[in-house]
């Protein structure tokens, strides 16, 4: 998550949905965070902070709200990217399929696709997966101004350059994008209905569908 005063805006970032590319474009602008270790016990923690919050790389907009002062979280412009349930699967598998770093590779190693997402619904039962968790409360009452759609980046870029008055519009690159072939090759109805039972609500309040 980026927050900044300078350019009034909160980003939220949803894991796989081409943040990293936004945040770059970002990063001059948002606020340090504070470093100590009172500080990073402090933001485990539901109380309220300044703005040099250390928020995690993909906290949720729930959380900001709790963090961050009042008056500006609700001033701020708050805005993140969602992705079809059903690429952003296949993208998760891939990336932690192909990443040593990660921490799911060596499991990932002996999974097929279906056994990956019975691994997310598990994980699922006791930390939400999907993108609805990350930008609405828990009602599903969207908590951001505004959601814009990983399959529109170039159009999502444009705008959020314009909205923000960034002075330069930086170039859009991919970063930790994973090679592979189109997300409807790794289906049966196996996967997708595993798919839908993780990401339903996605599905619903953004519109996706297979």
């Amino acid at each position: 998550m980026f927050v900044s005063v300078e350019k009034n805006f909160i980003f939220v970032h949803v894991a796989k949905t081409g943040g990293q590319a936004l945040k770059r474009a970002l990063r001059p602008y948002a606020v340090k965070k504070a470093s100590g270790q009172w500080r990073r016990l402090l933001s485990h923690l539901p109380v309220e902070e300044g703005f040099d919050v250390q928020f995690g790389p993909h906290a949720s907009i729930r959380w900001a709200r709790l963090k961050l002062p009042r008056a500006f979280f609700e001033g701020a412009f708050k805005f993140g990217l969602v992705r079809n349930p059903y690429d952003l699967a296949v993208s998760r598998y891939a990336f932690v399929s192909g990443n040593c770093k990660h921490h799911r590779h060596k499991d990932a190693q002996t999974q097929s696709f279906a056994d990956f997402l019975h691994q997310e619904r598990r994980r699922a039962l006791w930390r939400p997966r999907d993108q609805t968790s990350m930008l609405c409360d828990f009602g599903g009452k969207l908590l951001v101004d505004r959601v814009y759609r990983f399959e529109q980046m170039e159009e999502a870029f444009t705008d959020i350059v314009t909205r923000l008055g960034l002075p330069e519009s930086p170039e859009l690159t991919r970063k930790n994008a994973s090679r592979r072939g189109a997300y409807q090759d790794y289906y049966t109805p196996v996967e997708r209905k595993l798919v839908e039972k993780i990401w339903a609500r996605d599905l619903e309040k953004f519109g996706y569908e297979f």
